[in-house]
């Protein structure tokens, strides 16, 4: 994640565009090979939501 952020965030730069980056920890793990799909899909959705109420409220 962190390589992809870091490029999103190089080429905002030599484009002059603005760039942003969310990350979040996806889906409760209690061991390292389960997943809770529930869960994650719950996690996503608010992710979403964070960053659509947040350009919602930056556009005048």
């Amino acid at each position: 994640m962190e390589m992809e952020c870091s490029l999103l965030f190089i080429m905002g730069r030599l484009f002059n565009i603005p760039t942003a980056c969310v990350t979040a920890i996806i889906g409760e793990r209690p061991d390292s090979g389960d997943i809770i799909l529930e869960e994650m899909d719950i996690a996503v959705e608010r992710a979403i939501r964070l960053v659509i109420e947040y350009l919602r409220s930056r556009i005048p």
